[in-house]
């Protein structure tokens, strides 16, 4: 039997959505998180702060994050649970907005037109989550160390969102365009 893409996104929001359970279910003193620091000045000793531990002289773990840290707290080199509520939220959309949609017999629609909208827009909502996310983790970092260490930031331009916004921004000229051909051709017939 062959399973359909709305099969596959009730799988990813499935997961997201166990993923956030999970994340606010778990006692805070059974989570951590690790997160990337680097030495402002050349000596590195190892210190135990008050709600962090200094695991080696490159990763800051705080011991008993907030629900908040939990919930966005930046992931390992793989993963990231930003990507999480992102791939939920891309996969709501997608069905809201797409379902039962072929572009061949369907065409250009305006129903098609305010999902490509909506997924641009939430590219760019996460990639702001992303970036407001790495500040404030970067303000702890300094006020837990006292300004000793500070987090190892990565640009924004390494952030997916953005390049997916760029893509859906310029497909959502295209179906602009082709809504405005399609509505052309239907009055002059």
């Amino acid at each position: 039997m062959k399973k359909t893409v709305k099969y596959y996104l009730y799988v990813l929001i499935g997961f997201g959505l166990v993923y956030i359970t999970m994340l606010i279910l778990i006692p805070s003193s059974d989570y951590w998180i690790d997160l990337p620091v680097s030495k402002i000045n050349s000596m590195e000793t190892l210190v135990k702060y008050n709600d962090a531990t200094l695991m080696n002289s490159k990763v800051l773990s705080i011991d008993k994050p907030n629900l908040l840290q939990r919930l966005i707290g930046p992931g390992d080199f793989w993963y990231d649970p930003i990507y999480v509520y992102y791939t939920t939220a891309l996969s709501l959309i997608l069905l809201v907005f797409f379902k039962n949609y072929n572009l061949i017999t369907d065409g250009f629609t305006p129903k098609s037109l305010k999902g490509i909208k909506a997924l641009m827009f939430t590219s760019f909502i996460f990639l702001a989550l992303h970036l407001i996310r790495d500040y404030y983790f970067f303000q702890l970092v300094k006020e837990i160390t006292s300004g000793e260490y500070h987090l190892k930031g990565r640009s924004f331009l390494y952030n997916a969102e953005f390049y997916i916004a760029i893509i859906l921004g310029n497909l959502m000229v295209i179906y602009k365009r082709g809504l405005q051909i399609d509505q052309e051709q239907k009055l002059t017939i």
